[in-house]
């Protein structure tokens, strides 16, 4: 597992050091996220951080690629109506759900004016910790998640 982290890191690393002009810094933000399902009834948001390390690398004028290492949290607050026995959970709970998740994402961003960039690129998450109330959860949920991130930047 570590030789796939590593991996992941030296591809990322190498494709902004590719470009003719680097840039590096610190990421930090906020995460509101909730989940759905047909155990849940009602699900309350929840609000985590993201932080990590950003490479900015210049592909064309106006194009660049940016790559991201962040940490982040996700989570939701879920009410239970039913009994749910893989979660040992009795009607009427209330139950916190927190995940942790190392980031990879890999962005194309178009500046369009100095100023105005637009992004849009893959994302691997790895899972690190999953937390259903008291006990560890790892089995409930898929260790990798692939998605699409996209965005503007200003």
């Amino acid at each position: 597992m570590k030789k796939i982290y590593f991996g992941i890191l030296f591809s990322m690393v190498s494709l902004v050091a590719m470009g003719q002009q680097n840039y590096f810094g610190v990421k930090a933000g906020g995460t509101a996220s909730m989940f759905s399902g047909s155990s849940a009834e009602i699900n309350d948001m929840s609000f985590g951080y993201h932080a990590g390390i950003t490479g900015l690398g210049r592909l064309g004028s106006s194009l660049f690629l940016q790559t991201d290492i962040l940490y982040s949290t996700a989570g939701a607050q879920e009410f239970f109506t039913e009994i749910d026995d893989a979660l040992a959970v009795t009607p009427n709970t209330n139950l916190s759900v927190n995940l942790s998740y190392v980031n990879f994402a890999f962005q194309l961003k178009y500046f369009t004016t100095p100023e105005l960039g637009f992004f849009l690129g893959p994302q691997v998450n790895l899972l690190m910790t999953s937390d259903l109330g008291e006990m560890e959860a790892k089995d409930f949920y898929n260790p990798w998640d692939f998605g699409i991130s996209g965005g503007a930047t200003y």
